[in-house]
């Protein structure tokens, strides 16, 4: 069971009356709130496992030196240190206890609290790869990803780190210096860049060399940043977090890009990006293939009687039984309003229609219950396998049958001539 925890150790409610809101808005987890060193102490006693992480002010009347923030370094608990004001002996001491960070006491403080909660919450135990030839270089980063709570993993060029990503899909970003023997730096970067996209492995490059056009360099061959030795270590710690940040957040433009909002599955721009290039595959290797068009029946009926509200909930549970019905390596998509697409690799005329009867009369069978009512609804079905040129003619030949599938009296599956 992973730690859930979150621990508000300060004196006061106006940071943590905030924080704990936005805690819970944000992650959906509860605080835990103490005033003292010896509320938080005993706490810890009993539930030292429990504790995701602390935020700590780093003087309180009971512990007035730090000897939260250094009980929490002892028992390798992740904490976060508030303080009243910056300053280097407070920063040296938050350097020296591995803290995640220092927080100054301001308006700004709950935005970069929660920034590096996120850190922790989604992150922990995501593995970096340090490529340097130098033993004392990749320990100084490592020590640094490892208060970031990353998994450092070491390579000692680039020949090795190709390796490593080879054999290591889980690798989520990559530091390169740029003198190594065998591969410098940016002949890593632009190797790696054959086979992972920028928008899923970030790249920061490394160097200590004066010349000034080494940046760009890495920068034109796909690194994602660049950062110059020496450097501080809250310089390295902000690149990496911020690399990170920028792939996820183009991960979620994705996903909202790709993904329909209502029924929660793949939407019509995803299945005409990815779908072509599966297809190919398929053709190429020779392997059967199948699609099935779908539309639910009557359903202008369903939203006249049961309102909107009441049709969207017969789209969610049929999304839920296609996901059901149709998983991996099958893609389903909703083309749109009532209508819904399915594609399956590796599975010829004779399976489909067998698993698309065994859907249609799950779909038959189902009751949404609505306002006290139930609906109940069916949907036909119109499927083809591949004897066709491209992708395409495959969709409209399925739409074809799925057009006599209507006409034949819906509730029913009808494969292509």
């Amino acid at each position: 069971m992973k730690p859930s925890a979150i621990v508000l150790v300060d004196e006061g409610n106006v940071i943590t009356t905030p924080l704990s809101k936005a805690i819970k808005k944000d992650f959906g987890l509860d605080t835990l709130v103490f005033h003292s060193f010896g509320e938080f102490n005993n706490f810890m006693l009993g539930f030292k496992n429990e504790i995701m992480c602390a935020v700590t002010s780093m003087v309180l009347k009971d512990a007035p030196n730090g000897e939260l923030a250094q009980l929490c370094s002892n028992e390798k608990i992740p904490f976060i240190i508030l303080t009243a004001s910056y300053d280097e002996e407070i920063l040296i001491k938050a350097k020296q206890l591995s803290a995640l960070g220092c927080v100054m006491k301001s308006q700004h403080s709950l935005d970069q609290i929660i920034r590096l909660l996120t850190q922790i919450h989604t992150r922990k135990g995501k593995r970096v790869l340090v490529v340097d030839d130098s033993v004392t270089s990749r320990a100084i980063q490592a020590a640094i990803l490892n208060v970031l709570h990353f998994t450092p993993v070491e390579a000692n060029d680039g020949v090795e780190a190709l390796e490593i990503l080879q054999n290591n899909p889980d690798i989520s970003m990559v530091i390169t210096d740029y003198e190594m023997p065998r591969m410098n730096g940016v002949e890593l970067v632009a190797k790696v860049r054959q086979t992972h996209h920028k928008e899923n492995l970030p790249i920061i490059g490394i160097s200590a060399s004066d010349n000034k056009s080494l940046s760009v360099q890495f920068l034109k061959h796909g690194a994602s940043d660049f950062l110059k030795k020496p450097y501080l270590e809250e310089e390295y710690q902000f690149r990496v977090m911020q690399c990170l940040e920028i792939m996820e957040h183009i991960s979620m433009i994705r996903k909202f890009a790709y993904f329909d909002s209502l029924t929660q599955l793949h939407n019509r721009r995803f299945f005409f990006d990815r779908c072509p290039q599966i297809y190919s595959q398929m053709v190429e290797r020779k392997h059967k293939m199948s699609l099935a068009m779908m539309d639910v029946d009557h359903f202008k009926k369903i939203n006249d009687t049961y309102g909107h509200d009441g049709g969207d909930l017969v789209l969610k549970k049929i999304a839920e039984l296609i996901k059901k019905h149709f998983p991996q390596p099958s893609i389903p998509a909703r083309f749109g309003g009532e209508e819904f697409c399915v594609f399956i690799p590796e599975l010829g005329l004779d399976s489909m229609l067998h698993s698309m009867e065994s859907f249609r009369e799950g779909v038959a069978a189902i009751s949404v219950p609505h306002e006290n009512r139930q609906i109940s609804t069916s949907i036909s079905i119109g499927i083809t396998e591949n004897p066709y040129s491209k992708l395409e003619e495959m969709i409209s030949m399925s739409d074809r049958a799925l057009y006599k599938a209507k006409q034949d009296g819906r509730n029913r599956v009808v494969a292509a001539n």
